[in-house]
């Protein structure tokens, strides 16, 4: 996926046995898998999270370092990756899956957007990964957690939870679908195309 922040492996992904009704999620873990998973369910659509990351997207389209400075932790590199965003026209159909983070208020958040890229006409299915803090204020932003190991561990053990995968695999299908309908998509895709890291 064009990646903003950054984009949630797909790989060696193994399908999940995960089924969503009416927003519930139901799996059938062992008993120790069912603990971890209830201590730390994903949250589809979180009103706060989800506000804040529209209004992130928002600026990051829009180039709107003003703003994003004020919702996430910002250094002259991210500022010079999001301005060299020139590919994407918009997020659109942004949505937030959530699970607790390492600290109390902070959560590792998966993005789900389609992004409009600039002369294609199917948009792209996306799935990339943020982590979301609390401030003194009481306010949620964007962290940078690249400088703190201990969370990044965290996150590599979040990333590794059934459900993720599932939402990582569910992702990657809807995007090889929508390349598979659109050969100028398919295109870009293969031009962008870089290592996973």
């Amino acid at each position: 996926a064009p990646p903003t922040t950054e984009a949630v492996s797909s790989q060696d992904v193994q399908p999940g046995g995960e089924t969503e009704q009416n927003g519930q999620e139901t799996t059938a873990p062992t008993e120790t898998e069912a603990e971890t998973e209830k201590s730390n369910e994903r949250v589809k659509d979180d009103p706060a999270v989800l506000q804040l990351v529209q209004s992130y997207y928002t600026a990051v389209q829009n180039k709107d370092m003003e703003t994003l400075q004020t919702i996430a932790d910002m250094d002259e590199e991210k500022q010079q990756g999001i301005e060299a965003i020139t590919y994407i026209e918009s997020y659109n159909n942004v949505s937030t899956y959530s699970k607790a983070g390492l600290e109390s208020g902070s959560y590792v958040v998966y993005v789900y957007y389609e992004a409009k890229v600039t002369g294609v006409e199917t948009m792209v299915p996306s799935l990339n990964r943020i982590y979301v803090c609390t401030n003194a204020s009481g306010s949620l932003y964007v962290a940078d957690k690249d400088g703190d190991q201990a969370v990044q561990d965290y996150i590599a053990q979040v990333d590794a939870d059934a459900d993720v995968q599932a939402l990582v695999t569910d992702v990657k299908q809807q995007c090889d679908a929508a390349e598979a309908r659109d050969a100028d998509l398919k295109r870009f895709m293969d031009d962008i195309a870089v290592p996973e890291t």
